[in-house]
């Protein structure tokens, strides 16, 4: 790359940088439309619950298979939380840009590609500003959105998790930490396959996320069998869950951990 094209592109990045910088919504006006029409500037499609909007030549380096033949993306907002961190509120809004053909037809068949973007605002008076935004968080080929939640990982510690799931005995969970520069990875780990004769068992599973020393976390996974017809009773409540202690480090690009996948999921 020469050196004009590497100043234009950092040309690009820093005035895309400082418009994100100056954006806001009013409290009363913010919405998924508004969002979009603020952060993706094109034409909002009622069908679709879509922004149709123009890609420029750098962006398409990291959007790739996710524009038309006229350079177009197609994203909407998936999920707005509102998270309250000691005494600041804030947005966390969640996107998903999709896989289209040439046409702009958005491909949702079986492992058709989906990228998830974040961003969030905090609230300054009754006016939002947008201070963090990442469109390229996650991509999932799984041909449906992941769902997502928010999970307390500490003081004041957040972590956005994404759910994807496939069929019912197969998934997987990741969790990106909030508030960190560039949303570092917390923790991946996959449901694995557990299909009991007949559908004759339940299982439910639960993480207990407690903070140690030196910034570490013990995370206690905990997955319970259930037969059907004890589901309710006493003998139920008696079972004793399987737990697997686990302790990774904020630093570790990623740990992945396999639980047995169950019909109830209950996350503390």
């Amino acid at each position: 790359m020469t050196l004009r094209a590497y100043s234009f592109v950092f040309i690009v990045l820093l005035s895309s940088t400082f418009s994100y910088s100056q954006l806001t919504i009013k409290e009363a006006d913010f919405n998924s439309k508004t969002v979009l029409s603020k952060i993706f500037h094109g034409e909002f499609q009622d069908d679709n619950n879509v922004q149709k909007w123009p890609v420029s030549s750098v962006q398409a380096l990291e959007l790739n298979d996710y524009v038309d033949a006229n350079s177009f993306s197609y994203t909407l907002v998936d999920t707005i939380f509102n998270l309250k961190v000691d005494t600041t509120n804030y947005k966390i809004v969640v996107f998903a840009t999709f896989q289209v053909d040439s046409s702009g037809s958005i491909q949702n068949y079986m492992f058709s590609k989906i990228q998830i973007g974040i961003a969030y605002f905090e609230k300054r008076e009754s006016i939002f500003y947008l201070i963090k935004l990442n469109n390229n968080l996650s991509n999932t080929t799984l041909g449906s959105r992941p769902k997502s939640r928010i999970e307390e990982i500490g003081t004041s510690k957040y972590a956005l998790v994404f759910k994807e799931e496939i069929v019912q005995d197969w998934g997987v969970e990741t969790w990106f930490e909030l508030f960190k520069e560039g949303f570092p990875l917390f923790l991946t780990y996959d449901y694995s396959a557990y299909v009991p004769s007949e559908n004759s068992c339940i299982i439910e599973n639960s993480i207990e996320i407690v903070k140690t020393e030196n910034d570490y976390y013990d995370l206690i996974v905990q997955s319970k069998k259930i037969p059907t017809e004890i589901i309710g009773t006493d003998k139920a409540a008696k079972i004793k869950p399987l737990k697997t202690k686990l302790s990774p480090s904020l630093n570790d690009k990623i740990l992945r951990v396999q639980i047995p996948f169950g019909y109830s999921i209950q996350p503390k």
